[in-house]
């Protein structure tokens, strides 16, 4: 009896202790609003450049798109309903008109319906709708970025129902999109849009309820890499097993310890820049001494011709 108890009171110290720790990083719960009933997604940026964070979500029951206005000095953040989308399923935030200002997309699964909200700057009020896209059955999921990169804001949606991941393509007027199918898959609930390979293009990940997590390059090709800096390169020999350095600020501070072929090339170079600039040296100090024997000769009379002294038959 004696064990089961002496377990009981550890495993119920261990989870008070991890309650504690918890509780000192992350405090206690906070409640930000309840005005958005059933959120599928939320948002979070500074929609009026206070410099604090504000949400947007998507409240899927109600068919509803709030924006949650963080009040600076207030307790708690101010609900306001910018959108009745039925279905409110997808929620992203993106300047789309290049205008400075914050605007919002929302993909409404019962609507099928995607919806660009244009804002005023500072305040949550007055949002005008623009229809991306009609026909997105059951549209899960929104996101927006230069696809084709002609500078303009494009939107790529995933469509549950229609079974498709497709971009939208801005026609340059901010107000007309038309669709550009990227692939069809097993009812799609999420997109994204990233530059996975590095080539400064978007490229497209998106998860499939059947399909599983698929990808699609854009239609740039990978640029090739940068030259490393001698740091950089000597830092990559190192981390290959090549040796280990003191400092990589400074390359002439850089010392390799171990053994192996790139550490003998570098004492090699630095024997090699020593001697150098030892021969150097002593080529100036021989320099400096003729300088001088000829200072010396001249003084007494003798004219010196190609380093050598020759007696000019005076004083005979």
């Amino acid at each position: 009896m004696g064990q089961p108890l002496v377990l009981v009171l550890a495993l119920l110290l261990a989870c008070a202790d991890a309650a504690c720790d918890t509780a000192d990083v992350f405090g206690t719960k906070r409640t930000v609003s309840t005005a958005c009933s059933n959120p599928m997604a939320i948002a979070v940026v500074d929609f009026d450049g206070d410099a604090d964070v504000d949400v947007l979500a998507a409240g899927y029951a109600a068919g509803t798109v709030h924006i949650l206005w963080n009040e600076r000095y207030a307790a708690a953040f101010t609900a306001y309903e910018i959108a009745k989308v039925a279905g409110a399923h997808g929620v992203a935030a993106f300047d789309v008109d290049g205008d400075a200002v914050m605007d919002v997309l929302a993909a409404g699964a019962l609507s099928n319906t995607v919806t660009w909200y244009t804002g005023a700057y500072w305040t949550p009020y007055a949002w005008s709708p623009t229809v991306v896209a009609s026909d997105a059955a059951q549209a899960r999921t929104v996101v927006a970025g230069d696809v084709d990169g002609d500078g303009d804001v494009d939107v790529v949606v995933a469509a549950a129902d229609a079974g498709t991941v497709s971009w939208y393509q801005n026609a340059g007027d901010h107000s007309t999109f038309s669709e550009q199918p990227i692939a069809s898959l097993n009812i799609p609930v999420h997109a994204d849009l990233v530059d996975m390979d590095g080539d400064a293009d978007l490229d497209v990940v998106a998860a499939a309820y059947a399909d599983g997590v698929v990808a699609w390059r854009g239609a740039g090709a990978p640029s090739p890499p940068a030259p490393p800096r001698s740091t950089e390169r000597y830092a990559s020999q190192v981390r290959a097993g090549y040796g280990r350095c003191q400092t990589l600020r400074r390359p002439q501070n850089l010392r390799v310890l171990e053994r192996g072929k790139h550490g003998r090339s570098l004492r090699r170079r630095r024997r090699r820049r020593r001697r150098r600039s030892g021969l150097l040296a002593a080529r100036r100090r021989l320099r400096s001494l003729r300088q001088r024997e000829r200072v010396d000769l001249e003084a007494h009379g003798t004219r010196v011709q190609g380093g050598r002294p020759r007696h000019d038959g005076r004083g005979r």
